[in-house]
């Protein structure tokens, strides 16, 4: 199966494994090809997901593996932006 479908929630494999903090997933995940950028309903990648939730080793192997730290997701907001005002570290490269 691809590691791109999506629940009946929108939501992709990826951008679950993130919201859960689920490091080995999200590794298998990036290792499978997953695309970095596809987004849940609410416009959020994963990597905005993991930043947001104060997933940093999932934040650090999406960067890793060439996720986009300048997307916008929902409310308007980067994964940096989402981290910070969730009183969460990310990378200097977000």
């Amino acid at each position: 199966g691809s590691p791109d479908l999506k629940d009946w929630s929108g939501y992709p494999a990826l951008v679950w494994a993130a919201y859960c903090k689920n490091l080995g997933i999200v590794r298998m995940l990036i290792k499978a090809g997953a695309n970095l950028e596809l987004v849940n309903n609410n416009n959020n990648t994963a990597l905005t997901m993991g930043a947001k939730y104060g997933a940093l080793e999932v934040v650090e192997a999406l960067l890793r593996g060439g996720a986009r730290a300048s997307h916008v997701g929902w409310k308007g907001l980067t994964a940096a932006q989402w981290a910070q005002n969730n009183g969460h570290t990310v990378p200097d490269s977000v």
